[in-house]
């Protein structure tokens, strides 16, 4: 069974080096190395075309237009020519058995496995993202280390209890069946930050997965990283937008019926209809709020909501009567002293 990694790079010159070699010095040896430029203005391509006149494995190919973060992810998958599909970030490093011990996990008959990973946190990197990183890593190995096999039903009970947060990680750290590719479709462009959570959730939730809790990979977060970009310029996108598109395909999408279900049957009771016109209500006020205040009039986030309701109508429209007067009873009972199952808070 042959292995395609694919590395979607842009702009990537001042780690691509490292990247390359820790992908050239895997222990599995049925790999070729597909890396996908989208049209970097440095010196990328130069540091690539070096490694593909030393390693036979490398192919190389310069989109003729920049085609975005999950474009370029996409067309990597287009080129992929391997039974499996192991993505690998231009900023990130595996160590040497990374592919080896993933492969490995698919004897236990799954299409998807990931593994643990660790940081490198450069300097100048946003201290709480720092945090948010850390307790999300101990989160993956404290929900799946003893389990490792993960059935659907166990990724939904993880899926209720820990969203919006990533459960499995980023794309570094995972390797997949192309047939599950085609299974479950594309990334989905519309989010911003967890389009890698909302594909995994896709297949957990389906199908038994596999983590391989020993460390084989390095995710580098860095100021000028896609990460820390976008929760530094665009963080309501990030934060509420992706959190209400995602909790718009649990309650609505067809691939989520499964999780919808068990969530029915979870104590306590999750309806995610009824959460994501809670988190729609309470965002389309809010915005709307501070654009109509006096003071300080400023409609960005609203403008923002508009235009993920222009994909999706639900996050702006008039809350349901139903749902509506299902939400004056949760806020009625919070002042009686009860918790809403909608409103965890979590560390």
């Amino acid at each position: 069974m042959s292995v395609t990694v694919c590395i979607p790079t842009y702009n990537g010159a001042a780690h691509i080096r490292e990247c390359l070699e820790s992908v050239s010095s895997q222990t599995f040896d049925d790999i070729d190395i597909l890396i996908v430029d989208d049209c970097s203005t440095d010196e990328t391509t130069d540091v690539i075309t070096h490694y593909q006149s030393q390693d036979s494995r490398v192919r190389f190919v310069r989109n003729p237009h920049n085609l975005g973060l999950m474009g370029n992810w996409q067309r990597c998958i287009e080129l992929s020519n391997g039974d499996y599909i192991k993505f690998v970030f231009q900023d990130d490093v595996l160590y040497p058995r990374c592919i080896e011990s993933l492969m490995d996990a698919m004897k236990y008959d799954v299409r998807f496995a990931f593994c643990a990973r660790e940081f490198i946190f450069e300097s100048g990197t946003n201290e709480n993202l720092v945090a948010g990183f850390e307790r999300g890593r101990k989160r993956i190995d404290a929900l799946f280390a003893e389990t490792r096999l993960i059935s659907p039903e166990s990724f939904c009970r993880a899926v209720v209890f820990t969203m919006p947060r990533n459960i499995v990680g980023e794309p570094t750290v995972t390797l997949m069946h192309r047939d599950a590719l085609a299974t479950y479709g594309r990334f989905n462009p519309d989010f911003l930050q967890i389009l890698d959570l909302e594909y995994w959730c896709r297949i957990g939730t389906n199908e038994a997965i596999y983590y391989v809790p020993e460390v084989l990979a390095k995710f580098r977060l860095h100021p000028t990283s896609e990460t820390s970009r976008n929760l530094s310029r665009r963080l309501y996108e990030a934060e509420v937008i992706d959190r209400l598109l995602l909790l718009h395909e649990f309650a609505f999408s067809p691939v989520f019926a499964h999780l919808r279900e068990l969530a029915r049957r979870g104590r306590p009771r999750i309806n995610f209809t009824d959460w994501f016109y809670e988190e729609s209500h309470w965002a389309v006020t809010a915005a709307r709020e501070r654009a109509d205040t006096n003071s300080n009039r400023d409609s960005t986030d609203l403008e923002a909501l508009k235009a993920a309701g222009s994909r999706y109508p639900a996050v702006v429209q008039k809350v349901p009567l139903q749902y509506g007067l299902a939400r004056k009873w949760r806020s009625l009972k919070v002042l009686l002293g009860f918790k809403s199952p909608y409103r965890f808070e979590l560390h």
